[in-house]
């Protein structure tokens, strides 16, 4: 068991750098209308001056992305739109956002927040999983890339805040349906869907806002690839380091997604003052992934390099190594949930007061099943001295099926795979409150608390069959009719079709066989983390003038004590 005491002084101004742009602003500013005629500024138009407030206004380093930039571009889900922001990095997943980076610093230094409260990561391993929540969620979006003091802790990266709609925000009854289809030119399959909904409206005289929001996608997307993951290494004659080629990969994914997402949520002032809020998310995504790998496995002692440039071996040729033809099944089922309950109060003079009872939980139930084939290839050449057109050939016409005879087999294995169940929750309940005092550079003093608990758990299994199969138990034809076709879509001189394994013809091999492969409890990969976080801050909000230049910022100190619970069993 671990306790943790720390205590955080944090400081920050902000507007000296944009006052020369904000005095040119006023002093070109058109005279003020003679007349009392109000001018309503509503729609995309006032999101982009709100984004633009907000930023002058926000003592921390922010950037934001208002309504109207979520709508300007097509963004899948909320990672290709943060990725707009300066300072933040996405990384893709088969050409699809999946995580984020902030300033450089890998996705598990980066705290996502709805609302200003955790929402729960299904796969917590990679750091937040931003695909499984689409734009659709989203008012706005606001990276905070310097902390304050009544931010909770975590992010050390920045932390990402989505704000979700308000209700009461709205003017009027608003209702907005979408339909939009989409095709992937490589991938199998038609025209996939994609519909939204989403209802405002305001009752009782204004008092009762109500917003209901629903998405449904498919998504069916391909992405090859050809690398060199690994090197031999030996010595020039004038001593520098040679690298040969060690084993190229080829490598096709085809994605399956179904997505769905619910948003309710509710406003309620009843009366002057009293503010009540009620949010509920719920975000889906299945995905199954079908990997087809063949990995040429390079031996040393037989390589002759015909050419390279002292650093690298351009052309070579290679005889007599093992080539593995693999197909991965997978599953990703992971979803994320949240429900958040705010009051807030007004109705003292110069006071705000806040309280949040909070939910979240992520799951994530990931699967995977392989067949393994290995053959051996008489003779092969290597030509990388074009970057833009690697050329490869073997001496094995990898489409063949009948080179895939179980006699003729060097590596016969099925299955192989892993199964994690991961779960990640978290209950926490905040209270917040500020004095306006706008006494001297000292605006207003804010302070409050904070207790959560959150866990993490994963269990993990695996079926795995140690060896080959013997050719009794591998089926007739080990590979399947359906071939990979048009590999790379035309791009480097390669193999553009190769047989693929049957991983229903192995199932009803082994069954047939009464070959029973068990799933077995996986202890190096299950663990479990809890942690109690009570945390406590006060800060004092600064507004004044240097030298007849405006500045806004403040001073802040956070204490959080942190006892944290990890489990996990050792295999000795």
């Amino acid at each position: 068991m671990t306790f943790k005491n720390y205590a955080v002084l944090s400081t920050a101004l902000a507007g000296l750098l944009t006052v020369s742009s904000a005095m040119a602003q006023e002093a070109t500013a058109p005279a003020a209308p003679a007349d009392d005629t109000e001018v309503v500024v509503t729609g995309f138009r006032k999101s982009l001056a709100s984004a633009l407030k907000n930023k002058k206004n926000d003592t921390r380093v922010s950037d934001g992305i208002s309504s109207e930039d979520l709508g300007k571009f097509p963004s899948e889900n909320i990672a290709e739109a943060i990725q707009r922001i300066p300072g933040v990095q996405m990384a893709n997943v088969n050409g699809r956002g999946a995580t984020i980076s902030i300033r450089g610093l890998g996705p598990q230094y980066a705290m996502t927040t709805v609302n200003g409260q955790s929402f729960a990561s299904a796969d917590f391993n990679d750091g937040f999983r931003y695909d499984i929540i689409q734009t659709e969620l989203a008012s706005s979006i606001q990276v905070y890339k310097s902390p304050t003091a009544d931010m909770d802790a975590g992010g050390l990266a920045g932390t990402v805040n989505i704000e979700t709609v308000h209700p009461l925000d709205k003017k009027g009854r608003e209702l907005v349906v979408s339909v939009k289809g989409q095709k992937s030119n490589n991938a199998k399959g038609g025209i996939t869907p994609k519909a939204s909904i989403s209802y405002v409206d305001q009752f009782d005289g204004g008092k009762l806002g109500v917003f209901l929001g629903a998405n449904y996608q498919e998504l069916s997307d391909r992405a090859d690839y050809l690398f060199m993951d690994r090197w031999f290494t030996s010595a020039n004659t004038d001593g520098t380091t040679l690298y040969t080629p060690r084993r190229i990969r080829y490598r096709r994914i085809d994605r399956d997604t179904l997505r769905q997402q619910f948003n309710v949520a509710v406003q309620y002032r009843p009366v002057a003052g009293l503010e009540l809020g009620l949010s509920a998310i719920h975000s889906k995504d299945n995905t199954r992934y079908d990997t087809i790998q063949q990995v040429f496995l390079f031996n040393q002692s037989n390589i002759t390099t015909q050419d390279s440039d002292g650093l690298t071996a351009l052309k070579t040729t290679q005889t007599n190594y093992t080539a593995e033809n693999n197909r991965q099944l997978e599953t990703r089922n992971l979803s994320s949930e949240a429900l958040t309950g705010t009051v807030k109060w007004t109705g003292f003079d110069n006071w705000t007061l806040k309280g949040v009872l909070h939910y979240t939980q992520g799951k994530a139930y990931l699967t995977e099943e392989a067949a393994i084939l290995g053959i051996n290839i008489a003779s092969s050449t290597l030509d990388m001295s074009d970057p833009e057109d690697i050329k490869f050939t073997t001496s094995n016409d990898l489409s063949d099926a009948t080179s895939y005879d179980s006699a003729l087999l060097t590596r016969n294995e099925y299955p192989d795979g892993a199964q994690h169940a991961n779960i990640s929750d978290e209950v926490a309940a905040q209270f917040d409150a500020t004095r306006w005092i706008d006494m001297g550079i000292l605006s207003s003093v804010s302070f409050g608390g904070k207790v959560k608990r959150d866990t993490l758990s994963r269990y993990s299994t695996r079926r795995d069959l140690d060896g080959s199969l013997s050719a009794a138990d591998t089926p007739a034809s080990p590979v399947s009719t359906t071939i990979v076709d048009n590999f790379m879509d035309g791009a480097d001189s390669v193999d553009r079709t190769w047989a693929v394994p049957d991983i229903i013809a192995y199932r009803a091999a082994l069954a047939a066989s009464g070959i029973n492969v068990p799933t077995v409890f996986d202890p190096t990969g299950s663990y479990s983390v809890s942690r109690n976080i009570s945390s406590l801050y006060a800060m004092a909000n600064l507004k004044g003038d240097v030298f007849n230049v405006p500045f806004h910022g403040n001073l802040g100190i956070r204490y959080e004590d942190t006892k944290q619970l990890g489990r996990r069993l050792i295999t000795l």
